[in-house]
């Protein structure tokens, strides 16, 4: 767990690099091209499924101007946020597998768990267990992953609750939330997250 929240932290701590990187590459591109290349990034992130191009793109979204001189881009905004969260939910499995902390070796060997595979003598024995922490490593990766896009995710829902509503009637909120959102459990989500800031704000 440790090793999880080291390495989260490493990605989260990283938001400033991703804002001067920003800041650079926006350099001379117009506010069209800027919302052309945040759409080709979500639909691409797929291929290879990078968590700092993903914060990368999440933070793009956020500094972009939702208007274009006296054009109003706000829907096209909305929609690259909404696009974005369901890219997010797409790969989001919050019941994933639980890496074990030590394998056991095949009950046979007698040897304890955690033992390095090159004292079992037994061939096709050192082969089983080799294949059990070669799984308990690729479910370990994969917990990585998912704690990881879990905190982006939160990030995420609270940054769109509050763009949501600040630029919806209350009135549009739950019709654009079902109409635009993918993941029921997120539906829910952004519903309530908005609930709790409409009553702080009484």
């Amino acid at each position: 767990m440790k090793k999880i929240l080291a390495f989260t932290s490493v990605i989260l701590l990283s938001y400033s690099n991703f804002v001067i990187a920003k800041e650079k590459n926006n350099v001379g591109v117009s506010v069209k091209e800027q919302y052309s290349v945040a759409e080709k990034k979500i639909k691409m992130w797929s291929t290879r499924k990078d968590l700092n191009e993903l914060l990368e793109i999440c933070d793009s979204i956020r500094f972009l101007s939702d208007k274009d001189g006296k054009l109003s881009l706000q829907q096209n905004k909305m929609a690259l946020i909404f696009n974005t969260l369901n890219l997010i939910d797409k790969y989001h499995n919050k019941n994933h597998e639980t890496p074990y902390v030590n394998i056991a070796p095949p009950p046979e060997t007698g040897l304890p768990s955690g033992v390095a595979p090159s004292a079992i003598k037994d061939v096709k024995l050192r082969e089983k267990y080799e294949q059990a922490i070669k799984k308990n490593n690729e479910i370990a990766e994969t917990v990585r992953f998912q704690v990881t896009l879990g905190r982006i995710r939160n990030n995420w829902l609270e940054y769109m609750a509050n763009y949501i509503l600040k630029n919806c009637t209350v009135k549009q909120i739950n019709d654009l939330i079902d109409n635009k959102t993918s993941n029921g459990a997120s539906r829910t989500e952004l519903k309530i997250q908005i609930q709790e800031l409409l009553t702080s704000v009484r």
